[in-house]
């Protein structure tokens, strides 16, 4: 077994001792953590028991009031006591859905919270919890923690979208969640699976990529599915625009990290894909690294440079949808570098690149004024 199983093992037997013996079933059964899905089973199963008396991993009760008067001051949320029911018995109170018709109408549970409107409802019932419509149907179930996700550029109607939670929600823990996107009582969309945290890390060159290039766009966010491998998901429809299947996962930009990003890139095994802000693959050659510099023309043009470090050759584009400046591989330099443009407003020979070929004959581009495509000059 390796490291990461040992501490995944070891989070759920100091979770709950009453999880410790099926802990001990995990450790002698699981052999690689690609046996993720039999811990979400657990997870799944048995919720959130395992979370035992810690108070952290225990599920709020609400009772039916906000903290939304005079300097947080409680007062009646008047949607929870227009759709729940309470029911009195000796030791506790139980409450149900007012309209739930049959059978719906005999689902009692310890506390049922209003989402975001009148027709959603989070109902928790032994620490588990259920997303319920106004009726009492179930949307999804078997979660322990939801929590609403910002929606930038969000449109009028578009509805909101919650992230659940299977698991420990403690930063030291590892977890199991997903994104649904909830409209008018309804899933309007639900991510394609349930995804790792805690168990997930990107490495090699996935890793030195990501810390020059993180994904930094609001509009999306990483995933992974357990087995190390990433994606990245698109929360305003919850697709899956890079699919979970690579090393690690960035943005491109030019110039500043928070500059805005043009492209996506994904890595695996040390390869290079490219994909527009939609998901759709560039057509670019696969590359081992690149770089970005920007030349100063009558407006500033930025360039990528791709490097195939397995031919020695670079490749120049012109952002924003890597349009190729010329239309042959250059030869790389000095070890790892790509001839340049040379800029306008600092040398003597603007919008030059010059370069020899692998036959060693002398090679001179002019780049039109506009700095986006680049002319072969006679000798």
């Amino acid at each position: 077994m390796d490291n990461g199983l040992r501490r995944i093992v070891a989070i759920m037997g100091l979770a709950c001792a009453s999880f410790a013996a099926t802990a001990g079933v995990l450790e002698s059964s699981q052999q690689n953590i690609s046996d993720r899905s039999r811990i979400e089973r657990q997870w799944r199963e048995r919720c959130v028991e395992s979370a035992g008396d810690d108070p952290r991993h225990r599920p709020t009760i609400f009772e039916g009031y906000r903290a939304s008067g005079y300097r947080g001051a409680l007062e009646p949320d008047s949607i929870w006591s227009r759709s729940v029911r309470e029911h009195h018995l000796p030791d506790k109170t139980l409450y149900s859905m007012r309209y739930a018709p049959s059978p719906y109408g005999d689902e009692l549970y310890e506390s049922i919270e209003p989402v975001s409107d009148t027709t959603t409802f989070v109902a928790m019932r032994k620490g588990c919890a259920a997303l319920l419509d106004a009726q009492g149907r179930v949307l999804i179930d078997q979660f322990n923690k939801y929590e609403s996700v910002y929606l930038h550029d969000a449109k009028k109607g578009q509805g909101m979208v919650l992230r659940l939670t299977r698991g420990a929600p403690d930063e030291w823990g590892f977890a199991f969640y997903t994104y649904v996107r909830i409209r008018a009582g309804r899933i309007a969309a639900r991510a394609p699976q349930w995804y790792a945290s805690g168990i997930c890390s990107q490495a090699g060159k996935a890793v030195e990529l990501n810390e020059k290039w993180p994904v930094t766009l609001r509009a999306f966010t990483e995933v992974c599915d357990g087995d190390n491998h990433w994606g990245l998901l698109r929360l305003a429809d919850l697709k899956e625009i890079i699919p979970t299947a690579y090393e690690g996962v960035g943005q491109l930009t030019v110039g500043m990290v928070d500059s805005p990003a043009s492209a996506l890139f994904a890595v695996r095994r040390g390869a290079l894909k490219f994909f527009n802000l939609d998901g759709r693959p560039l057509d670019v050659p696969d590359a081992q690294r690149f770089d970005t510099y920007w030349v100063n023309f009558h407006e500033a043009t930025d360039y990528v440079v791709l490097f195939n470090d397995t031919e020695k050759t670079c490749r120049i584009y012109v952002r924003p949808l890597l349009t190729a400046l010329i239309d042959e591989a250059i030869p790389i330099v000095r070890g790892d570098h790509c001839p340049e443009v040379k800029d306008p407003l600092y040398v003597g020979a603007p919008g030059l690149l010059e370069f020899s070929d692998k036959q060693g004959k002398r090679r001179r581009y002019q780049v039109d004024p506009n700095g986006l495509r680049a002319h072969l000059l006679p000798d």
